[in-house]
């Protein structure tokens, strides 16, 4: 909930321990880092977020990476 917050932290792919990430209201955030999310990430979150985020965020859903928009799986 960082309604100013820009972006997501370059180096995001780098934390390698990191299995679930939420983000909520934080409407500015367009895109998620060009290196990547962390391959260790099973579980996405997001809602109250640009539509330009939440559309690389259900392409970014696999198997191994649940992706939840506003309260709703995403396959």
């Amino acid at each position: 909930h960082l309604p100013n917050l820009p972006s997501l932290p370059a180096n995001l792919a780098s934390l390698t321990s990191l299995e679930r990430l939420s983000i909520h209201g934080c409407p500015r955030i367009k895109s998620l880092p060009e290196m990547g999310l962390p391959p260790s990430l099973r579980g996405l979150s997001l809602g109250g977020c640009s539509d330009e985020l939440s559309m690389q965020c259900r392409m970014a859903a696999t198997e191994k990476l649940q992706v939840w928009i506003d309260g709703k799986i995403i396959d």
